[in-house]
């Protein structure tokens, strides 16, 4: 193989290396973001619940109220 086909060669895994970098950290990115999501999802899950709690506990309350 001449060297310049070598350098070539070496070129190409050198770019296939760094794309492959990139890759990774995009997939580490992306995972850490969907992470986060997911945390902030059953957050808003739980302050949904407990706002559905607190409206269906109104309205009992005010046909209670109206009850009387």
């Amino acid at each position: 193989m001449s060297d310049e086909k070598l350098r070539q060669l070496e070129d190409k895994v050198e770019a296939l290396v760094r794309a492959s970098r990139r890759v990774r950290e995009r997939y580490q990115a992306s995972m850490a973001r969907e992470a986060a999501l997911r945390e902030e999802r059953a957050d808003l899950l739980k302050k949904n619940d407990l706002a559905r709690a607190k409206v269906e506990a109104i309205i009992h309350r005010l046909k209670e109220l109206e009850q009387e």
